[in-house]
């Protein structure tokens, strides 16, 4: 988490704080998904959302990824910062 705050320069209660369309949540939530061992229930829970909607976050930013390279690229130097912290 602490990467995306430093990446995205946001503080983790911006991260955390819910709305639609904050992509820097949505890549948080996935990088957070993906680098960890933790079920969508546990990851939901630190992002005060349901399991079934980390599981729709999850699609979104695949979805994301593969139409932008951009943010594919985004998600990279995340998943780096993330084995970083």
């Amino acid at each position: 988490m602490k990467g995306c705050c430093k990446y995205y320069g946001k503080k983790e209660e911006e991260l955390l704080r819910k709305g639609k369309g904050k992509r820097e949540r949505q890549a948080a939530i996935y990088v957070s998904k993906i680098m960890s061992n933790a079920k969508n229930t546990e990851i939901g829970r630190y992002f005060g959302i349901q399991g079934s909607t980390v599981s729709e976050a999850l699609k979104r930013v695949e979805t994301r990824i593969k139409r932008e390279g951009k943010f594919r690229k985004e998600i990279e130097v995340l998943k780096k910062q993330f084995v970083i912290e």
